[in-house]
């Protein structure tokens, strides 16, 4: 029992820590700048002050600090998360990985693209002003409509690759010690959806969560959400998939195109289940066939010695 309830004070360490990481990383970086300005300008600490409210309003200057700051969340914590799994899920690419498996991720993606468009939908029916909110937070970081290349890199690239080994990595890890496995990925969830800091984002974050955190289980890898997050950014910051332009004409088209999202993720989830298990068989007989010849061939060699 207290190894359970260490495990789970354990599991919410990877985003405390990350918060209080980035919050003194902003702190530091503007004293940094106060300080260097005042010394090499020779200017006041409110003009320093004035020059930096204006750097940080600018999106780019946003853009660029984020993907510095990622850099040294994935070297820390691409470590910590190195020395706590198991060599089996060690390895850019899963070693239950096969064409079924991979395309499945891509049509769960698809899926989530069209279910979480209905969370935003229901999101906007409940506060308009939520996405508001986002939306002026989002420009702000340079990840509007309109994103320049560093900011595509830092959505598509950088954040999943962070955010997976936060969430999927480390603190589903570690909950899966304190809970259930179905509680473990509500729960990693739960906090994917609060450490984005605005309930718009949290609530569309939470219900992404939870099929990520499905993939991770049944993956044995975060490689598998890895290439789920990237598609499904990459999905949300290209204007290729405008499929619900007119979900919302009619009452009939609503339900149907919601009903094919909850069918594609549904179907994703199934292939995906049935080709890393498919993998994980064939890989399981190998492992046995090869243990047996070389059991033999122990075997053949001690006969042959004098």
């Amino acid at each position: 029992m207290a190894r359970k309830i260490l495990n789970f004070f354990i599991s919410i360490l990877p985003s405390v820590i990350f918060l209080i990481m980035e919050f003194a990383f902003t702190i530091m970086g503007m004293i940094a700048y106060m300080v260097l300005g005042a010394s090499f300008k020779g200017v006041s600490i409110d003009v320093i002050l004035d020059e930096m409210m204006d750097i940080i309003a600018d999106p780019d200057v946003n853009t660029g600090i984020m993907v510095v700051f990622e850099s040294f969340i994935l070297i820390t914590y691409g470590f910590w998360h190195h020395k706590v799994i198991s060599s089996s899920e060690k390895g850019v690419i899963p070693k239950n990985a096969n064409i079924i498996s991979v395309v499945s991720v891509l049509v769960i993606a698809t899926g989530m693209t069209l279910v979480i468009g209905y969370v935003t939908f229901a999101e906007d029916l409940m506060n308009p002003a939520w996405y508001d909110e986002f939306e002026e937070m989002m420009e702000g970081a340079g990840l509007g409509d309109s994103m320049s290349p560093l900011a595509l890199f830092y959505a598509v690239i950088m954040a999943p690759l962070a955010e997976e080994l936060i969430f999927r990595g480390l603190t589903l890890h570690y909950a899966k010690k304190a809970f259930p496995v179905w509680v473990a990925i509500i729960y990693q969830a739960v906090l994917f959806g609060i450490f984005h800091m605005n309930i718009y984002q949290g609530i569309y974050a939470f219900v992404a969560g939870l099929f990520m955190g499905i993939v991770a289980h049944y993956g044995g890898s975060i490689a598998w959400t890895v290439l789920l997050h990237m598609v499904y950014n990459f999905m949300e910051s290209v204007p290729l998939f405008d499929l619900l332009d007119h979900a919302y004409d009619s009452y009939f088209h609503f339900l149907f195109v919601l009903t094919v999202g909850v069918l594609i993720c549904m179907a994703g989830l199934f292939w995906f289940k049935r080709g890393v298990d498919r993998k994980n068989t064939e890989n399981a007989l190998y492992e046995k066939l090869l243990a047996q010849y070389r059991e033999e061939e122990t075997a053949g060699l001690s006969q042959n010695t004098f």
